[in-house]
């Protein structure tokens, strides 16, 4: 459930108060209205997005909205060629930069501090390592008890800290490949709905994931930094070629059985990124290439392309 927002702050679309007041009557009585939203480790949130930690809540409105469509709409599916899903913040698949950046001398703002997504987290590691005393003991933390969430909040916030530093270990590896997961996870999950739901007489409509070409540059200048907060890299320092890790989201995102049925919508082509960095464009293409998916580019800013400058570097930021 998405909002699409405008390039325009003071048009930002927000999710409507009725929604997430329907959402907080199904939330078991000891979770806060906050478990439905990305969170900060300050305590503030994303209105334009639900939070995937919350998916077993929000997933039977995606589907009875989707089913709401291709019912209401059928009388036209043999007209329509493509069918575009909004899966994250302004429509994008990834997750909210809270605040957009990070501040000096602070981590980054991961957005998974909610209590339900740190009980998740907790219930992923205990089962990765079958009891809280091994979680303890490759952690290096033996005397806490780390399913708790109020323990485990201040220890994820030093773990977002030491993120690509020489202190990177095995709590840092952990972290990030649940984080990468849940947001791989969740997004395969929403593309398998909606192939579902999409059946005859849409058969012959591709379904499409935004994906951004470009993020906000955080103050720490790595631009490592900002694919881990986005949710598109799993290993901290790099271990892998830099093309195979998003080779290899992609794949996990995409399953073989839908990419004859997907393709790629890629945000920021041809803007002259200024302020934000990474170009991201030229990675997801290598992947995209390698999976044998069909890409589609977007220029969302306004009067960008009004000269042939702007449209020759549209052309060759996509070539």
């Amino acid at each position: 459930l998405v909002a699409r927002g405008m390039n325009d702050v003071r048009h930002m679309s927000l999710l409507p108060d009725w929604l997430w007041g329907r959402l907080q009557q199904e939330l078991p009585s000891q979770l806060p209205l906050d478990s439905l939203k990305y969170l900060d480790q300050h305590g503030r949130d994303s209105v334009m997005a639900t939070s995937l930690w919350a998916s077993e809540l929000t997933i039977p409105y995606f589907r009875q909205f989707l089913q709401g469509f291709a019912d209401h709409m059928a009388e036209f599916a043999a007209g329509v060629r493509h069918l575009q899903l909004g899966i994250g913040p302004e429509g994008e698949w990834r997750y909210p930069f809270i605040g957009h950046y990070a501040e000096a001398g602070l981590s980054a703002y991961f957005p998974c501090y909610s209590q339900r997504a740190l009980g998740l987290f907790a219930e992923t590691m205990l089962d990765q390592y079958q009891s809280l005393a091994r979680w303890q003991q490759a952690w290096g933390l033996p005397d806490l008890d780390l399913r708790q969430s109020a323990v485990l909040k201040p220890v994820v916030i030093g773990i977002t800290e030491r993120l690509l530093t020489p202190e990177s270990g095995v709590a840092e590896r952990d972290f990030c490949h649940w984080y990468h997961d849940s947001l791989v996870g969740y997004g395969r999950q929403l593309l398998q709905l909606a192939h579902e739901v999409f059946q005859q007489p849409w058969l012959n409509a591709t379904l499409g994931v935004r994906v951004p070409g470009r993020l906000p540059r955080l103050v720490q200048a790595d631009s490592a930094l900002a694919e881990l907060v986005a949710g598109f890299i799993s290993e901290p320092n790099f271990p892998q070629a830099r093309s195979s890790q998003y080779a290899e989201t992609l794949s996990q995102l995409v399953p073989e059985m839908l990419r004859n049925r997907c393709r790629l919508l890629l945000t920021g082509a041809g803007v002259h990124h200024g302020e934000s960095e990474p170009a991201l464009l030229g990675e997801w293409l290598v992947a995209a290439k390698q999976l044998q998916l069909p890409v589609m580019a977007e220029n969302g800013q306004r009067l960008s392309l009004d000269d042939h400058p702007q449209w020759d570097h549209l052309i060759g930021s996509v070539l």
